[in-house]
């Protein structure tokens, strides 16, 4: 029987069919620890290590969302300039208004 599949490779292919359902319900969030879970969940006999390797071998990973971050900050005391534009963003001739983003200058409090 040269082309049979073991039973163990076999379960490990409908587990993993199992996996894919789970993160994809999850919204890609879920990494093996999560995942192990919700399968636990579902009475499923499985580790977590083996969810974990069977997630490495197909690269399954969960995708990371950034967490917002506040780049402005209003609440100081340093001098504001006027804003004389008040969003008109049009204008009739050329060197009327100027504008600027100092976003990539690297400061102290970052």
């Amino acid at each position: 029987m040269e082309g049979a599949v073991s039973k163990r490779a076999q379960e490990n292919k409908n587990l993993l069919i199992l996996i894919q359902e789970v993160h994809q319900k999850s919204k890609q969030c879920y990494d093996s620890p999560r995942i192990y879970e919700a399968l636990k969940a579902k009475k499923m006999p499985v580790s977590r290590p083996r969810v974990d390797r069977l997630m490495k071998q197909a690269k399954i990973r969960a995708q990371l969302k950034r967490r917002f971050k506040i780049t402005t900050d209003c609440k100081h005391d340093y001098a504001m300039s006027e804003n004389l534009i008040n969003r008109n963003f049009t204008a009739t001739t050329t060197d009327q208004a100027w504008v600027s983003d100092i976003t990539y200058i690297k400061t102290l409090t970052g």
